[in-house]
């Protein structure tokens, strides 16, 4: 990236020039510049340099133009650039580009856990084969992240009707969650096939953030006694019904895939839930946001089709 008729500067989050490398370029110690105008042409998805500030001087304004430093997934500074004529700034939009696919972009996404380690895998492995310059950064929080605070980029979630200031997206396939126990458990204790025989069987419960909704659903049914196990997460829940130990709910997106579970019962109407891709509006329309949603949603709803 390096060119004597380019400026480069190492600037902090806040603007705080910290280093400089070009021919005959200084810059003042202590010199703070104003992101704010590449920050808003980044977040429009504009390489091209902007107006804003020159470090080698106090008050001087020239065409700039700046990449996020990215560490250990966080960001840790900009790499600010000021081209020294204009027919120098004309290369500077592909060399931004260039410095992006070596570095990496990274896209923050936050999901379930039990998502993160059943469907996504390989839906990931796609994306970074066909997009190297790419990097995830993925949340497997139970807990629902704020996407208006920028807690992440990209949210998959199972509700029914998302909630949250400022979400815009899209239901890639429906998720009802329901009984289901494993094949070991079948052959052992036989499978109930309605409401009123899963009385007679133990259940596996907590779940994380689904667990109000499923204590709320035993307790409609007086099967709340029959919780014999209680995990903190989806994904335990998932471990727990492999293992035989009895029955529990599970998202059918994910457990009518896997091939030693068994549905018990059909799901009602009203528990159905739909998985759905989301970002903060904002967002929509950065370009590197823009990808992931678009081969998210793509990967999502083959899944989907293919049952």
């Amino acid at each position: 990236l390096y060119s004597p008729n380019i400026g480069l500067y190492l600037v902090d989050n806040e603007g705080r020039v910290l280093a400089s490398a070009g021919e005959g370029r200084l810059f003042w110690s202590n010199y703070q510049v104003d992101l704010k105008p590449l920050q808003a042409a980044l977040a429009s998805g504009s390489d091209e340099p902007v107006q804003g500030d020159d470090p080698d001087g106090e008050g001087k304004r020239c065409l700039v133009a700046a990449r996020p430093i990215q560490s250990g997934g966080q960001q840790v500074g900009w790499l600010y650039v000021v081209p020294m004529s204009g027919e120098v700034a004309s290369y500077v939009p592909g060399l931004m580009r260039s410095y992006a696919m070596r570095t990496g972009i990274t896209v923050s996404l936050t999901t379930m856990e039990i998502f993160a380690v059943t469907i996504l895998p390989p839906i990931l492995r796609d994306l970074r084969a066909e997009h190297p310059g790419i990097h995830i950064q993925l949340d497997t929080s139970d807990e629902q992240r704020d996407l208006a605070s920028g807690a992440a980029d990209i949210a998959i979630r199972s509700s029914k009707q998302p909630t949250g200031a400022g979400l815009v997206g899209r239901r890639t396939a429906d998720n009802p969650w329901t009984v289901y126990c494993s094949r070991d458990y079948a052959d052992r204790h036989g499978i109930p096939h309605s409401r009123e025989q899963l009385a007679a069987h133990p259940f596996i419960g907590g779940g994380g953030g689904v667990w109000g909704p499923y204590q709320a659903w035993l307790r409609q049914y007086g099967l709340e006694d029959s919780v014999v196990m209680k995990y903190d997460t989806g994904t335990g829940l998932l471990a727990g019904v492999r293992s035989g130990m009895g029955l529990t709910i599970l998202p059918a997106f994910i457990a009518d895939r896997e091939p030693d579970l068994i549905r018990c019962i059909p799901p009602k109407k009203e528990d159905t839930t739909g998985l759905w891709l989301l970002t903060h509006e904002r967002l929509r329309h950065v370009p590197r946001v823009r990808l992931v949603l678009d081969f998210l949603a793509k990967e999502l709803t083959r899944l989907a089709r293919e049952g």
